[in-house]
């Protein structure tokens, strides 16, 4: 039986942080040593090894083999647990100002991991800036406006 994996998208990413969140929120990930982790799963009842610069479950070989290096769901559970929260965080901003304080509060965890990690948690942040600049410039622009307090001429003002 042959098992397909999706490529690496924009959407296998997501994939990837999201179901990393649940793994962490399940309590499934579990320092062994100093940089090697256990991850459980449902798929495999030992669960996975992982360090930082591997993972030996089916996705991680097979996207390796093609020349893939992004991080599979159980190295962002595992190395990457702070930089997926913080992508799960920067989702659910629903301002500006939020956005900032969020990328504030994980600034330091940051600085010691992978730049692989970094760099897509540094993506998110920027399409998530984006697309609230885009919302607050477009609430702006259809925001009412007050009433008038006269007339000059036959034009209301």
């Amino acid at each position: 039986m042959n098992i397909s994996y999706t490529s690496t998208t924009a959407n296998s990413k997501t994939d990837r942080i999201e179901k990393a969140i649940a793994l962490i929120e399940q309590g499934k990930v579990y320092s062994q040593a100093e940089g090697i982790f256990r991850v459980l799963t449902e798929r495999f009842a030992g669960g996975y090894t992982v360090t930082l610069t591997g993972c030996d479950c089916a996705d991680f070989e097979q996207r390796q083999g093609a020349g893939d290096n992004a991080p599979c769901k159980h190295q962002w559970a595992a190395i990457g647990a702070t930089a997926a929260r913080l992508i799960a965080d920067l989702r659910k901003a629903a301002t500006l100002a939020a956005l900032e304080a969020i990328g504030k509060q994980y600034a330091e965890a940051m600085t010691n991991l992978p730049e692989v990690f970094k760099g897509i948690a540094r993506s998110e942040y920027r399409k998530r800036k984006d697309a609230l600049a885009n919302d607050e410039a477009l609430q702006i622009l259809i925001k009412p406006q007050p009433k008038s307090n006269g007339t000059y001429g036959a034009i209301e003002i």
